[in-house]
């Protein structure tokens, strides 16, 4: 395993921009895409964004080639929907849910956890579950009497403070009428200077009274350093003259408020979230990041989406799988019930992913051997022939050279996986049963041949819009998923 958490060691220092730069089919147009997608859905430009983070995340969200949503949305508010039924499950087991309640510390005195809570009495504690933003996490451990604080006990958890988070300002954007021509689907709008996201909840949240005959859209600005004013309103109604540039098809009004226009004020909101900090996968965070639980402090649990977890990336289900591997941790202290399990997650492994690597890379060097043919045209029409012919067809005759070794790498990779029972390089090898790794392989190379025709069949079928303005550059693009 070795060279395995080598590999990953690196990784987790290298960004995802660079990280694409390094190979030899990617274009900068694919860095830009890259880009734009991790900017209006994180908040955090590629050249900051951990590859290591951002490759765990892909390959739980890479259902290729079964048919399944990207993304599920809620078909109503998360209050009545998830967290109102959560809290009648829990009020029906016994549990007590205090809300407004100000905690300043969690110590652990006796080898037991304290908490204390701003105006009352101590409560009497056996666990202690710590699921709160890094930054709020920084400050509870550190404050208390010195020897019984969290941070004494694990020092390490001081490079919280490292951790950072980005807000994203949301208007809630009610309309007095339906608007043509809103897709349903989430919507990024390509080069807009503070990153503008939109949704339609009304096409979504169906049982609403609120949304009847009207459009509502939660609209996002992933780049809030983009709105120059230091006041709330006048930020919100920058957003929604903006997204007006991109669909003039009501009126915005003058100003915040303005009766003359088709937003419904009295429905619609500013949300600064402040205080509702989205965490930012940065390169290097994750030496910084706490487990689920510590030997040294066991009375003590930690959950979020900033902590370690299979899918590494700030997203809901990170959050949920940090929950459940508290949950577990706490049970092997205490079990009490039956025993908290976590259902494995449908990945494809490493041997399959090699396999789609040999059987796509022929067409990815294809890809950039006819980018470079394309943007040389510019030049060609400028007359300069330098950039237009010697440099384009200098890259364009390294790249069999380049493919070539590039896919004996992978090749080798390949059947080094295949060899160790699809455990990746490093790993024990299996002298037992070669005639099942010889198995393994003729069933591997039938897959990723069908998977390359699946591709193929799905990119035939599909033909770039045409008509009504529609071409490569339109500005509005669709995209994964809005963060509130």
């Amino acid at each position: 395993m070795a060279s395995i958490t080598t590999f990953i060691h690196v990784l987790s220092r290298l960004s995802v921009n660079g990280f694409l730069h390094s190979r030899p089919y990617a274009t900068e147009r694919c860095a830009e895409l890259h880009d734009f997608m991790l900017m209006v859905i994180w908040s955090i430009h590629g050249n900051l964004t951990s590859a290591a983070s951002y490759k765990d995340f892909v390959k739980h969200t890479f259902g290729f080639p079964r048919a399944t949503p990207f993304a599920w949305m809620l078909k109503g508010r998360l209050q009545e929907k998830i967290i109102g039924p959560l809290q009648q499950k829990l009020e029906a087991l016994g549990c007590t849910i205090r809300t407004g309640t100000k905690v300043k510390a969690v110590q652990v005195k006796d080898g037991k956890p304290e908490i204390d809570v701003e105006g009352e009495e101590r409560p009497q504690v056996d666990y202690v579950v710590l699921a709160v933003p890094a930054h709020a996490l920084a400050n509870l451990i550190e404050h208390g009497e010195k020897g019984t604080r969290i941070i004494d006990r694990l020092p390490q958890l001081s490079e919280l403070r490292r951790l950072r988070g980005e807000r994203i300002a949301v208007v809630d954007l009610y309309f007095k009428r339906k608007l043509p021509g809103i897709p349903k689907e989430h919507v990024g709008l390509a080069w807009s200077d503070s990153d503008l996201t939109f949704l339609d909840i009304s096409q979504l949240w169906t049982g609403d009274s609120n949304m009847r005959d009207r459009t509502a859209l939660v609209l996002a600005a992933s780049d809030l350093f983009a709105l120059p004013s230091e006041e709330p309103l006048e930020d919100g109604y920058m957003m929604i003259q903006k997204l007006h540039d991109y669909l003039p098809v009501f009126e915005p009004g003058d100003h915040w408020g303005d009766p003359d226009s088709d937003i419904c004020w009295k429905k619609t909101r500013f949300l600064p979230n402040n205080m509702n900090k989205l965490f930012i996968n940065e390169v290097g965070s994750w030496g910084w990041r706490p487990e689920a639980s510590y030997e040294a402090l066991p009375n003590v649990f930690f959950a979020g989406d900033f902590c370690r977890t299979d899918v590494d990336m700030a997203t809901v289900e990170a959050a949920v799988q940090s929950g459940l591997q508290a949950a577990q941790a706490l049970w092997n202290r205490e079990p009490l019930g039956k025993p908290v399990t976590i259902a494995e997650p449908e990945v494809h492994s490493q041997t399959t992913f090699l396999a789609m690597k040999l059987a796509l890379i022929p067409f990815a060097y294809w890809a950039k051997w006819w980018s470079i043919a394309f943007d040389a045209v510019p030049d060609l029409e400028k007359g300069d022939l330098p950039r237009g012919v010697i440099s384009p067809a200098a890259n364009m005759l390294l790249l069999p050279l380049t493919y070539t070794v590039d896919w004996l790498e992978t090749a080798y990779a390949f059947w080094k996986s295949v060899l160790y029972d699809g455990k990746g390089p490093g790993g024990p090898a299996s002298t037992t049963e070669p005639e099942a790794s010889s198995a393994s392989l003729a069933a591997l190379g039938a897959k990723a041949l069908s998977v390359a025709g699946d591709f193929l069949k799905n990119v035939t079928s599909h033909q770039l819009p045409t008509g009504d303005g529609a071409t490569s550059k339109d500005k509005a693009l669709r995209r994964w998923r809005v963060k509130r």
